[in-house]
Order: structure tokens, then C-alpha cells, then sequence
């Protein structure tokens, strides 16, 4: 969750160091699902916000 983060609050000079980190846990494959599904998130949510688009009140109080 910290490389998430990490990557979700902008480019970072660490980001490859980090990366090598998560391969004591996972594959490299796994790993690049994990940065695109990250990416796929803030880029919904980044276009979401320029939209102004709101959250369904359904889903508001929805935690992950």
C-alpha cells in the first residue's frame, strides 16, 4: 500500500527502488498489474474530479 500511495501522490525518485522492494513479494507481472490498476484508479478518479462529477450517494460511505 505504501508504493501505492507513493506513486498515487506523483513522480518520485524512489519509485524504482520501491519497485525492487515489491519483488521480494511479487512477481515482475504482478507487479505491473499492480502499478496499472493503481494508474487506472487516479486516472478515473483525475477525470472524475475535472468533470465535477459527484459519487453516487450509494457508494459514498463505501470503504475499500
Amino acid at each position: 500500500m505504501r508504493y501505492a500511495e507513493r506513486i498515487t501522490r506523483g513522480p518520485t525518485s524512489q519509485a524504482a527502488a520501491e519497485a525492487d522492494a515489491l519483488k521480494q513479494h511479487f512477481s515482475d507481472l504482478e507487479i505491473v498489474d499492480l502499478v496499472a490498476e493503481v494508474a487506472l484508479v487516479n486516472f478515473t478518479n483525475r477525470v472524475a474530479d475535472g468533470l465535477g462529477l459527484e459519487v453516487e450517494p450509494e457508494f459514498a460511505t463505501e470503504r475499500i
